[in-house]
């Protein structure tokens, strides 16, 4: 079998997986928010947020609170949802936590695949591939979660757009300016973009014709 690790859907290569961190990031549960006028005192005009709307319910999360934490569990316009990022790649992707007749808590497993954020649920132990939103270990193994369109776009273009919108409220300010960033370089190389395993830009030019 190799390096293969056998799944219900597929093989799993194990040299794809990667210990990231000597612990895990600490999702957040049920989020605090405050009103645009209250973020304003501490966000500044050209901060990324994540951005995205649910049944009217508009909300932002700021990267400065997600690079620490990852993962934000809340419920959007009565919709359990899930805020992920991965710094290694800038991939902010918003899950429906709803699967069948559960609804998923998520958590970040300290590990990458192909230097890509892995996340797991509580519910079930399954490990899930955060840039595709597929179960790649576990019961749910070879199951996808639902995207929610989201978007990263700064701070005032989100209260520009949602004057009526709030803000994630967390740990602010103090570790982007007083700790590096907390992901290794899991490449051995400084040729190759640390959030890629695979080709190289250069050797996926677009063909004419």
């Amino acid at each position: 079998m190799g390096d293969g690790l056998q799944l219900p859907h597929g093989t799993l290569r194990l040299h794809t997986v990667r210990w990231a961190a000597p612990g895990r990031h600490s999702p957040i549960d049920n989020p605090t928010f405050v009103e645009i006028k209250d973020a304003d005192e501490w966000l500044e005009a050209l901060e990324p947020v994540i951005s995205f709307e649910l049944n009217g319910d508009a909300r932002a999360y700021p990267l400065q609170i997600l690079m620490w934490h990852e993962i934000v569990n809340d419920t959007v316009g009565g919709t359990p949802v899930s805020v992920t990022f991965c710094p290694l790649c800038n991939s902010a992707i918003v899950f429906d936590r709803n699967f069948n007749d559960l609804v998923l808590t998520f958590g970040t497993s300290g590990m990458l695949r192909n230097s890509v954020l892995i996340m797991w649920d509580w519910q079930t132990e399954t490990w899930w591939q955060q840039l595709t939103g597929e179960g790649i270990i576990g019961q749910l193994a070879g199951h996808k979660l639902t995207f929610i369109p989201a978007q990263i776009i700064s701070w005032q273009d989100f209260r520009s757009a949602n004057p009526a919108g709030r803000c994630s409220l967390g740990i602010r300010g103090w570790a982007a300016v007083t700790v590096k960033i907390p992901m290794p370089d899991t490449t051995g190389s400084i040729t190759r973009p640390s959030c890629s395993t695979g080709l190289l830009m250069a050797d996926c030019c677009p063909k004419s014709g």
